[in-house]
């Protein structure tokens, strides 16, 4: 069992082959093939730490780490924990964690 601290940057996937189209935190609306719009904004953030996409359906501009995804596929953050070969986080811990660290928090799970 293994865990390590990020502390830079970082974009969290989930499990391959469990990927998801993003969802809008304002509108809930899924938007599928966007690739491109997310790709550009995904190679943005990781350069500059800044990245914007605008939601198709309710035209609102969202930067890209408050973007939701189907199947919690993507994070994008510039703190998290890898946790690996080890029993699932406690609920409980990851209650605690967010209310310590006062900021939303996402868990990915998979498996390799």
């Amino acid at each position: 069992m293994g865990s390590t601290f990020q502390t830079i940057r970082t974009v969290f996937f989930g499990s391959p082959g469990t990927g998801g189209s993003p969802i809008c935190p304002h509108c809930a609306t899924v938007v599928p093939d966007q690739r491109s719009s997310f790709s550009r904004a995904m190679d943005a953030w990781w350069a500059t730490g800044v990245a914007e996409v605008r939601c198709p359906a309710c035209g609102r501009t969202v930067p890209l780490p408050a973007w939701e995804w189907e199947n919690d596929f993507f994070a994008f953050s510039y703190l998290g924990i890898e946790h690996w070969n080890g029993p699932p986080l406690r609920p409980a811990f990851i209650a605690e964690l967010t209310e310590a660290l006062g900021h939303r928090t996402r868990v990915l799970t998979g498996r390799i």
